[in-house]
């Protein structure tokens, strides 16, 4: 299965609020992105998810994700939910239990 956590890093004295991306291949922490991201549309997305959404973008190009099986069939329709513990999840298309 392919997938990815990701999770805010509460600030600290000496270090600011982050975001935390991790996979079987590895993980990236990343500050929380003090901007706003534009979507396709023009529209603006401040939201808390797409902030995710930018770092478990650049951990995927950190670990080059075609060579952990994602290819561009799978990581278009990635979903993402968000767990009871503030987490989010994203999963992807290629994931799919087989009999």
């Amino acid at each position: 299965m392919h997938a990815i956590e990701s999770k805010i890093l509460p600030c600290t004295n000496h270090r600011p609020t982050r975001i935390k991306a991790s996979c079987s291949a590895g993980a990236i922490t990343r500050e929380y992105p003090s901007r706003v991201f534009k979507r396709a549309d023009g529209s603006v997305d401040d939201s808390d998810r797409a902030a995710h959404y930018h770092v478990v973008k650049e951990l995927m190009d950190l670990y080059n994700w075609r060579e952990l099986g994602w290819d561009n069939k799978s990581v278009s329709p990635m979903r993402w939910g968000q767990l009871a513990n503030g987490h989010y999840v994203w999963c992807f298309g290629a994931s799919i239990i087989e009999d």
